[in-house]
């Protein structure tokens, strides 16, 4: 019998345990959720053992039988001396398999790659939201990005100046869109009945397509980005009707691309330099 455990905090900050078999029945395999607990104190390691052993004994469920744990590897499950799996080994008399569960370790490897964007992260959300479920919500923040802008000016509730930044923006886009393809290998993950060489395969399908993303940035393709290549057309053609106004309606097409370009360059001339060398020409 194979086991998993996971742990969450429902509404009343509660926190709860999710108990989930896979065993067989003798002709295939089986997935079932045990039981859902509350865990009534802490979510220590003894604790979670503590409500675990009960859970088995209630339900006559022989741990004997168990060969293997599945957990977030938090250190309350994996810690060496007083872990949940630690505990749990020493009761069931054999050495068990531990797993870490694999939707987690792809959560971790998301957060960590978005570190230097936790400012924008915090900004758009609470900081103990699920990384597997901030593409969504990043996904319906641009897509009502100019309502809620009008609407944070209208209710004066608060000043937000990167929601102007150009920069800013675009790293939102770059990191929605980057979400979505981590959420869509989430939902190829989750569920009852996926192998481990099916699980397997999944992520290393999303190893390749990474070696792809980076490719596409590099070479400012923006193939897999469409929301950055979106922004920067709508900033682009924005700066241009800037630019050619009623006023200036006779500005040829070549002279509008020369000061669009010069609008978007983060070219900065050093204007000492240019004084000095001004002030070193000599007149005739």
């Amino acid at each position: 019998m194979f086991r998993s455990l996971d742990e969450t905090t429902n509404v009343t900050s509660h926190a709860q345990l999710a108990i989930i078999g896979r065993y067989s029945d003798g002709l295939t395999m089986r997935e079932e959720l045990i039981k859902l607990v509350s865990v009534p104190t802490s979510t220590s390691g003894s604790e979670i053992y503590k409500v675990v052993i009960q859970t088995f004994r209630d339900l006559s469920i022989d741990i004997s039988k168990v060969v293997s744990v599945t957990t977030d590897g938090a250190p309350n499950m994996v810690g060496k001396k007083v872990g949940f799996v630690t505990l749990f080994t020493e009761a069931i008399g054999h050495p068990i398999v531990p797993f870490h569960c694999i939707i987690h370790q792809e959560a971790l490897c998301a957060k960590a790659g978005f570190t230097n964007l936790n400012d924008l992260i915090g900004l758009l959300m609470y900081k103990n939201a699920r990384w597997l479920s901030r593409g969504k919500v990043l996904e319906h923040f641009v897509e009502y990005f100019e309502e809620i802008k009008v609407f944070l000016e209208d209710k004066d509730l608060g000043n937000f100046p990167q929601l102007n930044d150009d920069k800013w923006v675009n790293t939102l886009m770059f990191l929605t869109d980057l979400s979505l393809h981590i959420n869509e290998l989430n939902l190829k993950l989750e569920g009852f009945g996926k192998s481990i060489d099916v699980m397997f395969g999944y992520t290393k399908a999303f190893e390749s397509k990474l070696k792809i993303f980076k490719r596409d940035v590099e070479t400012k393709t923006y193939k897999y980005f469409p929301r950055v290549t979106k922004y920067f057309c709508e900033t682009l053609f924005s700066a241009l009707n800037n630019i050619k106004t009623n006023k200036r309606n006779r500005l040829t097409d070549e002279v509008s691309s020369a000061c669009l370009a010069l609008k978007r360059t983060k070219y900065q001339p050093s204007i000492e330099d240019l004084a000095n060398e001004i002030q070193q020409q000599k007149s005739h």
